[in-house]
């Protein structure tokens, strides 16, 4: 009673477990995944938005060579990290949908040929009814057509898809495989997917600020160093003459912590690493003008000028003197005029009183003319007031190569105080006195009116001078730059240390989610999040399907179809069709060591049979020989014994093959085998019968049959051969129910021939095929 529990457990049909990508773990693996790509790009887009970048990337080097050979840069510090890692991520991730996609097309057979037992998605079928009902019109004429749950010839025979992803989806939705289509054009939705990440991150310099600390060891300077004995050599304007020259008339760079109108003083960074823009509180100086512009008719209208002519001189010598009031203030200055010399451009400076404005800075300008009455024409005075300003400003800096060398960004003045420095009376009276001598050029002008008059002229060289209101505006332009570069560069000593706190700004490297890619790469994972959702309800709803007993796995289906080709040799006698059942039987009988005894003794049966055909038609005794040991290996097949459809047909192809090999070598124990064989086939079919159908049984299978070929045969497309033999068989099937009623049914008959007749058709533009029908 045990023994045969046990045979019973042993040889029990395993159920056939789905692809394990098919199962519910395998699709919480998938939703897993997408959930956390999904997750992982929305808040890394967050994050970017929201910190001006996620993270700081470091200097990328550029590769270089020397000596030693090529030195690329380093993997971790380049674009592989962010660009090519997550392409892999997405990559490998549409590796795992396709794995999944194509044990799908291997379920999707079962479900589709098991249409009739599915159990649909929740609300399909409300919602077919609600489209049928309020968007399907149909004429009054019209009959409504059936609609069937069963499924077709096309929909099963043409699930076999190619290598064209996008338009296999669109085939299989045509052909009513809606789901299994969105999946396909996912995989390509997917493989797109792969190569947007490499593009969803991309680095851009930003400013990041961090708090600084700077220091100095000097302060302004009013004495310029006399008051310690170092006056005489802080004290000459020729450098700022230069440097005024080179920024302001040549448009160079402007020197360390001066502009065109301030002087700052400096400081210096704490810090080692003092690359960057410093923003923090200074001390500038600067200075303006209050300017009065006069012409040769202002002058004489209040007596300002006087020309003294000397007699006898080659020369046509004269004194030009200039007397006149400025707001308080006496001027009188006077100046030597010449036949030799064609331009005038002069500069002066004078004292003057605590409520005047303690002195007065100007030049005149003209050019010698012996026939005008000062010997002048285009004559212009510049008188003007210095003002010089001491300001608190917030001052940014950039440091670059070093702290010697920094360049002003940019500066705002949050107050300012007008003051007079001890030196500023003797720096004005020094100006006039620097001049440069030419020999070749026939003009009299100091250095400080040399840059005026080339600054407002906007030439390089002097020939022509400009007018008097671009002489003013050049004439602040020159004095303000001239005094912030010599603060600069004089007015600076040393003075005890001292601290300022500031911030330091730099352009670091920052990683940043690119929103375009990032939202085309959520999108597609949505909608294959959603797509997976609803693949695994209907996957869920319908596992009775996909966990067939195991006699419908690949060996049963390969034997099956052999036995279909074994039968097509017995009516054409091809051996092509007998061999292709030999060999799809060689691969059934190694693929079913895993299968139910019954499935296995039916594989050798129908192996041993078929060789045994392949002996009856060539004579080769190894197909005997063969075919004698499969059997017997057969027979020993454990529980064969309670095979009742099995165990007798085995034991009486055994006997047929000792036979013919009795036959082939004559002896005695080859017949008696043979004869004990048939003895126990007997009495198997005497203890277990074969169980025939009924008539009717047999009449509603003819019926189905029927009604499958007609179907079949109306599919676009078709094989003319598979069509020949399609309509061969129903017209065979509609005679034999022709003769099942008693050859009555008049219209069976007709109908029979006319399929007949059709079969013929299709077979006769197959040259191959004409006498098969």
């Amino acid at each position: 009673m045990s023994i045969n529990k046990y045979k019973a457990y042993k040889n029990r049909a395993r159920p056939q477990r789905p692809p394990l990508l098919l199962t519910e773990w395998g699709m919480v693996l998938q939703l897993l995944c997408q959930a956390i790509i999904i997750t992982t790009i929305s808040v890394l887009w967050h994050i970017s938005n929201t910190n001006n970048g996620l993270v700081t990337v470091g200097d990328n080097p550029d590769p270089s060579f020397d000596s030693k050979g090529f030195h690329p840069p380093p993997i971790l510090s380049s674009s592989i990290v962010w660009a090519t890692v997550p392409a892999w991520i997405v990559s490998a991730y549409s590796s795992l949908w396709s794995a999944m996609l194509d044990s799908l097309k291997k379920v999707y057979l079962l479900l589709e040929l098991e249409k009739e037992h599915q159990k649909p998605l929740p609300g399909i079928e409300q919602f077919m009814q609600f489209w049928e009902r309020h968007f399907r019109h149909q004429s009054p004429q019209s009959q409504p057509t059936p609609r069937t749950r069963g499924s077709t010839i096309e929909k099963t025979l043409l699930l076999d898809y190619g290598e064209w992803p996008v338009m296999n989806g669109f085939r299989a939705m045509r052909a009513g495989h809606v789901l299994l289509g969105i999946c396909l054009l996912l995989r390509a939705a997917l493989w797109t997917a792969g190569g947007l990440t490499a593009a969803i991150f991309a680095t851009t310099l930003v400013p990041s600020e961090t708090p600084a600390t700077l220091f100095t060891n000097k302060g302004f300077d009013e004495y310029l160093g006399w008051d310690e004995g170092n006056g005489s050599g802080n004290s000459s304007v020729t450098p700022a003459f230069d440097i005024v020259s080179a920024t302001v008339l040549r448009s160079g760079d402007n020197y360390p912590w001066t502009t065109d109108t301030h002087s700052f003083l400096p400081f210096v960074p704490v810090s080692k690493d003092f690359r960057g823009n410093y923003t923090f509180d200074t001390e500038a100086y600067s200075t303006n003008l209050d300017c009065t512009i006069a012409t040769e008719d202002d002058l004489v209208k209040i007596g300002g000028i006087r020309l003294d002519l000397e007699a006898g001189d080659d020369l046509d010598s004269a004194q030009i003197q200039f007397g006149f009031k400025d707001k308080g203030c006496d001027v009188d200055k006077w100046f030597t005029l010449t036949n030799n010399t064609l331009q005038y451009a002069r500069t002066w400076a004078t004292d003057c009183g605590l409520r005047s404005g303690r002195a007065r800075f100007g030049m005149f300008v003209g050019v010698y003319d012996a026939s005008e009455r000062f010997h002048l024409s285009n004559l212009t005075v510049v008188t003007c007031r210095p003002l010089i300003y001491k300001s608190n400003v917030t001052l940014e800096m950039s440091f670059l190569n070093d702290t010697v060398t920094p360049k002003v960004i940019k500066f705002s003045e949050t107050s300012k105080q007008q003051f007079w420095p001890f030196f500023v009376s003797t720096w004005l009276r020094n100006i006039p006195r620097y001049s440069l001598f030419d020999p070749t050029i026939y003009n009299d002008m100091d250095s400080f009116s040399r840059l005026v008059v080339g600054h407002a002229s906007r030439e390089a060289t002097l020939d022509t001078l400009p007018d008097e209101q671009n002489i003013a505006n050049s004439f602040n332009i020159i004095f303000a730059a001239l005094f912030a570069n010599f603060v600069t560069l004089e007015g600076y000593s040393s003075a005890q240390s001292r601290e300022v706190a500031g911030t330091m700004s730099r352009l670091r490297l920052r990683l940043f989610v690119v929103k375009s890619a990032a939202l085309a790469t959520v999108v597609i994972l949505a909608v294959t999040f959603v797509t997976t959702v609803i693949l695994a309800v209907h996957l869920h709803r319908n596992r009775h399907i996909i966990s067939l007993p195991e006699d419908t796995s690949i060996s049963s289906r390969q034997s099956n179809f052999a036995q279909c080709l074994r039968y097509e040799f017995q009516r054409t006698g091809n051996l092509k069709y007998l061999r292709q059942a030999i060999e799809l039987l060689t691969k059934a009988k190694k693929s079913s060591s895993s299968t139910t005894s019954h499935i296995r003794a039916k594989i050798l049966g129908n192996l041993s049979m078929a060789l045994n055909l392949r002996y009856e038609s060539l004579g080769t005794i190894s197909d005997l020989l063969e075919a004698i040991q499969i059997s017997s290996a057969a027979l020993k097949i454990d529980g064969l014994e309670t095979e009742a459809l099995v165990y007798p047909v085995i034991l009486s192809s055994l006997a047929s093959h000792h036979q013919y090999y009795h036959q082939a070598f004559p002896d005695s124990d080859s017949i008696d085998s043979a004869i004990s064989l048939a003895e126990l086939a007997a009495e198997a079919l005497k203890d277990n019968p074969i169980q025939w159908s009924s008539e009717t049984a047999q009449d509603e299978l003819v019926k189905k049959a029927i009604r499958y070929l007609e179907q079949s045969t109306t599919v676009q497309n078709l094989d003319q051969s598979l069509l020949a033999m399609q309509t061969d068989f129903w017209s065979r099937l509609l005679h034999e129910k022709y003769r099942g009623l008693g050859s009555q049914n008049q219209d069976l008959l007709t109908t029979a021939i006319s399929k007949a007749t059709a079969a013929v058709e299709a077979s006769s533009e197959l040259q191959d095929n004409r006498t098969d029908f």
